[in-house]
């Protein structure tokens, strides 16, 4: 069970290591975390508190916290892996302790992930098919990338 603690140890380490590169590298091609966002921004790719009960909306708060909230359930709770994890710590606040350093950590790479969208996002936000008149209307999008 160590080297599996471990193991993991490194994998998360080399995730977040790699998140930050391209994060970094990201930042860089786009002129800025800074400028990213005001790109992002101005396109209306940034909404916080978003509470409309439409589901046809997309990511409101509403589907964050049931949507969320039942995706994370599921994982700490019924996942194989995670549950071994957990049963295999020798004390329940031990358990409880491991469970609560790994959120933080989690909310790092959940941040992380959302950073690099938002320059990625501003990265191709340039690349409009529509507008390049490679297509002519904007469901052939699906055309246009097959080709």
């Amino acid at each position: 069970m160590k080297a599996v603690v471990w193991s993991d140890t490194f994998q998360a380490s080399m995730m977040v290591i790699g998140l930050f590169c391209v994060l970094i590298q990201g930042s860089i091609e786009v002129g800025g975390l800074a400028k990213a966002w005001e790109i992002a921004a101005e396109n209306h790719r940034i909404k916080f508190l978003e509470f409309s009960v439409d589901p046809r909306e997309r990511h409101t708060i509403w589907a964050f916290v049931i949507g969320g909230s039942t995706m994370w359930a599921s994982i700490y709770g019924t996942n194989q892996a995670q549950a071994q994890r957990t049963f295999a710590l020798p004390t329940l606040r031990k358990a409880q302790l491991a469970i609560w350093l790994n959120f933080p950590l989690l909310l790092v790479i959940l941040y992380l992930c959302g950073l690099i969208g938002v320059v990625l996002y501003a990265f191709y936000s340039k690349c409009d098919p529509l507008h390049a008149e490679l297509i002519t209307a904007s469901d052939q999008v699906s055309l246009f990338t097959s080709h």
